[in-house]
């Protein structure tokens, strides 16, 4: 009798530490955004202007100062199939079936009667078959994990204002390449013929099945600087255009590793690492009407670029291109808000889709949401955000700023969190304007 259990146990951990590389969508952790559907692109906060739209450093209230936003940080998980508890069921099926191969190893190898023989049989045709049908379950099935970390500090000013940021983002992850259930259900169907009375000499198991591991990580500094044009009788700007030179690092992970073949045994990171420097920049541009309204338009990564992941496939080599990129195309996005002294609503949308990192959908949102203040100093947000590519996920979403002023300054604290049945996110912001 063969037993596949070694292999399936080496291929179920790598699954176990894996997640699905996710989309590169126009999206922000910024927690006021977050908790407003991710709508950000007319909204008169010069905080964020360097992540939506430079022209907004031109565009907003004349009283918003100086701001120092350090940090902002936020997390979001994606798990359509319910993986969590899929993958909990699969480890527990993978030691069950060990355990009734042992078992039944046993029972041969001490010549106990046939009854004990056969039901040790039966009970590891059922734990294959179930450590099986859980495999199937999670074939190409994602989980996703997204982490982005920023930091700005803003200048706003009606005729000239500028914001220098810095922020990383990082997308890693992995998708099962299933491709042994055939051979695991004529192992289980050998030892049913054995059980029947008409036995059968057990296959050889060849697993072919794979991981395929991916990951992203971007890390960008600029300078955003915008002008206000046509400025009216009460100092504010009826027009604002804001530009955003930046520098951008970018490394790539892409791996296909075969648990059966053994071929992550002398493999590193760097066999399956591209890194890149470049340059590009982002272009906005904002109106500001009476009563509070607000439009914006932004186009994101105005320069097209593609980059190639590369793989060795013998550890320790010069990794080349294998055929998989990542392309940046510009992203267009337009928005309109209003605002007064208690309230904002927001509304986004994006009028390109987004390309993914590769193993995961394009994506092209809708972002909804609006801000309650009062007392001047608490903020309660709430939004939503459908993706009209992909309704799986479409999440609402809620927040709350607390700002107390300060003699000379405010300090704030933002805190955001967005979800539905398949995904979570959470934001947070600290910062202060003088």
């Amino acid at each position: 009798m063969n037993h596949p259990n070694v292999k399936l146990t080496a291929t179920a951990a790598l699954v176990l530490a894996s997640f699905n590389v996710a989309a590169l969508p126009f999206n922000s952790f910024d927690p006021r955004s977050m908790a407003m559907g991710g709508a950000g692109v007319a909204v008169g906060d010069p905080s964020t202007a360097p992540f939506f739209n430079p022209a907004l450093l031109s565009a907003s209230d004349a009283s918003k100062k100086y701001s120092v936003e350090l940090p902002i940080i936020g997390v979001r998980l994606y798990d359509p199939a319910n993986m969590r508890t899929e993958l909990n069921t699969l480890s527990d099926s993978i030691s069950t079936m060990n355990n009734s191969i042992t078992n039944a190893q046993t029972a041969f190898t001490n010549g106990s009667s046939t009854p004990v023989i056969q039901t040790a049989l039966t009970n590891v045709v059922t734990n294959v078959n179930q450590v099986n049908a859980s495999l199937n379950k999670l074939n190409n099935q994602p989980i996703q994990g997204e982490f982005g970390a920023a930091t700005v500090i803003g200048i706003p000013g009606q005729n000239t204002g500028m914001a220098f940021y810095a922020n990383a983002y990082a997308a890693v992850g992995g998708t099962l390449e299933y491709n042994d259930s055939q051979q695991l259900t004529t192992y289980a169907n050998d030892i049913t013929a054995t059980l029947n009375g008409t036995p059968t000499a057990p296959v050889d198991i060849n697993l072919t099945s794979k991981l395929h591991l991916r990951g992203v990580t971007i890390s960008e500094a600029g300078l955003s600087i915008s002008h206000g044009f046509d400025k009216k009788i009460d100092g504010n700007s009826d027009w604002s255009l804001g530009i955003t030179p930046k520098i951008m690092q970018l490394n790539l992970f892409d791996a296909r590793l075969d648990p059966s073949n053994n071929n992550t045994s002398n493999a590193t990171g760097n066999d399956y690492l591209a890194t890149y420097s470049t340059i590009n920049l982002d272009v906005g541009a904002a109106k500001v009407y009476a009563n509070g309204w607000r439009s914006g338009a932004v186009i994101k990564n105005l320069i097209p670029q593609s980059f190639d992941f590369k793989s060795t496939t013998t550890p320790g080599a010069t990794p080349v291109a294998n055929g998989a990129t990542l392309n940046l195309k510009p992203q267009v996005r337009v928005g309109v808000s209003h605002d007064n002294s208690w309230s904002t609503v927001a509304l986004d949308l994006d009028l390109t889709q987004n390309d993914p990192a590769g193993l995961e959908q394009k994506s092209q949102y809708l972002a909804l949401g609006g801000e309650l203040s009062a007392w001047g100093w608490a903020q309660i947000r709430a939004g939503y955000r459908a993706d009209l590519v992909n309704s799986d996920r479409n999440v609402a979403s809620l927040g709350l700023g607390i700002s107390p002023r300060i003699p000379y300054f405010k300090v704030h604290t933002d805190l955001a969190v967005a979800g539905n049945a398949n995904e979570v996110g959470a934001s947070l912001r600290f910062g202060v304007n003088f």
